[in-house]
């Protein structure tokens, strides 16, 4: 009966992970519409500048029309209850219908509707793009953008609020599953020692028995030595047949004991479930250990974590992380009344390279772009990728005064050649600045200050640094 209950349990700690992979494809479109609202309006500040330079604005039309449909698809379908994936399955948004998350994607849409139709007469133009339409267009998005990107981020914040849930939700379930297999395993351990009891302690039926299961067993005494252990115990420590008998329990695990660290053979250490049983037999004390080896376990646990927080690409930390560390960095600089910068990092023309040489080598350059930033840190320093070929830097309070110096060679880094699969590639950076508290105090502003900045740099032709106070007087209207 516990053993079915434990199945149950199991059966739905898969249910709870299939929800929470559900969960984080909503996490995933509510951040790319985070994304597309930003690239919505750097499409009509370059249309802008194409304009009043002349230049030709098909590709930027094309990229404005491009992101205007994927957000508002994307938006369509975070207010449906169900998405259905490549092979035609339907699977749940449990996560998108909560009261508050239903509520973000209404305001959400109430927003997007007059941005839409504003930026509609732009992108629908045939001839020459009407300019009281493109300030019409620009006014509108640069006026609500802020409000939509708020409202996307607390949509993520919901969503990912219930991924939590399902998280915590899981692990109980684990845990639950965990426990009713020791007491089903306490029932098996009851049995032997009952059996003991019936067949006087005979040594060669009790190593039958323990033999038999699975699990490491070892029988210890009073003075700590060991009297049995069947072949799983032998081989968990890697030990021969009778090797371990008569020898002292410390020789197989660590004091002090409450810390449960096994010792092999080889002398490796490694973390152990240690379930202890007291049992007496003619007069005597004996104790009966069930070792369970946590390696793999703790492996699985650590590359988890890893993964939820790490770009899997690169291996730098993530958007999470990168918030983490920001806020953290704002708390302290707050605190010790200090400076902090972001540095916002944009691969000049690594579109091109990622359209004519294939995704596999752009995927290898950013790997390669990864590297050297890494070379450009300082003690202190955090370098995140926010996704496709942007960066992000945090300076510490001991580098914000000469972060100029930093992002000239963060600059000089990427103008050195590439040699990547027979090809070389030469690229540069365009890098926007903020600083706190100078610029704004709020992290999510800030991060957009040093986007806006960073745009301003490719403006400039590219291969250089911004600074959001260079250009804040002349950018009030740009939301925070």
């Amino acid at each position: 009966m516990l053993l079915l209950l434990a199945i149950g349990a199991i059966s739905l700690s898969f249910r709870n992970a299939s929800e929470s992979s559900h969960d984080a494809i909503a996490i995933n479109l509510a951040g790319r519409q985070r994304m597309l609202t930003q690239r919505i309006e750097k499409d009509l500040l370059k249309l802008s500048y194409a304009e009043q330079n002349h230049s030709d604005t098909s590709l930027i039309l094309q990229d404005l029309a491009l992101s205007c449909l994927l957000f508002d698809q994307t938006l369509t379908l975070l207010s449906k209850d169900s998405l259905v994936d490549e092979n035609g399955k339907t699977f749940a948004l449990a996560s998108t219908q909560s009261k508050n998350a239903v509520a973000l994607i209404k305001q959400a849409n109430a927003i997007w509707a007059p941005m839409q139709a504003a930026v509609l007469p732009v992108i629908s133009s045939t001839a020459k793009i009407s300019s009281n339409a493109l300030e019409q267009a620009l006014f509108i998005v640069m006026r609500d953008n802020r409000d939509l990107l708020l409202l996307m981020n607390s949509l993520t914040s919901e969503i990912e609020n219930a991924a939590h849930k399902k998280t915590s939700q899981l692990r109980i379930t684990e845990t639950l599953a965990i426990g009713l297999i020791l007491v089903n395993f306490g029932f098996v351990l009851f049995y032997f020692r009952r059996q003991l009891t019936l067949l006087s302690e005979s040594k060669l039926l009790s190593m039958r028995i323990m033999d038999n299961a699975g699990t490491a067993i070892i029988v210890i005494n009073a003075e700590s030595e060991i009297e049995l252990c069947n072949h799983a115990a032998e081989h968990l420590f890697g030990y021969g047949t009778g090797k371990l008998t008569g020898e002292n329990i410390r020789t197989l695990i660590d004091e002090p004991f409450y810390l449960q660290i096994g010792k092999r053979s080889n002398g490796e250490r490694f973390a152990l479930d240690i379930d202890l049983n007291e049992i007496h037999a003619s007069g005597r004390r004996l104790f009966i250990a069930s070792l369970y080896d946590l390696t793999e376990q703790k492996f699985r646990e650590e590359q988890l974590n890893h993964l939820a927080y790490h770009d899997p690409l690169t291996g730098l930390p993530n958007r999470l992380l990168f918030m983490d560390r920001l806020a953290q960095t704002i708390a302290r600089a707050n605190r010790n009344n200090e400076l902090a910068a972001i540095l916002f990092i944009d691969l000049d023309r690594f579109k091109q390279v990622n359209d004519a040489l294939g995704h596999a080598t752009g995927d290898l350059l950013l790997q390669c772009v990864a590297t050297r930033l890494m070379n450009c840190l300082r003690e202190g320093d955090t370098l995140t990728r926010l996704g496709g070929d942007e960066f992000t830097m945090i300076l510490d309070a001991n580098d914000v005064n000469n972060y100029d110096t930093v992002a000239q060679k963060i600059l000089s880094a990427l103008n050195k050649e590439f040699h990547l699969n027979g090809h070389t590639i030469q690229i540069s950076g365009s890098i926007g600045a903020s600083l706190y508290p100078n610029d704004s105090s709020d992290i999510h502003a800030l991060l957009h200050y040093a986007d806006v900045a960073m745009y301003r740099a490719k403006a400039r032709g590219g291969n250089t640094c911004c600074k959001y106070s260079e250009i804040a007087p002349a950018s009030k209207a740009i939301p925070a």
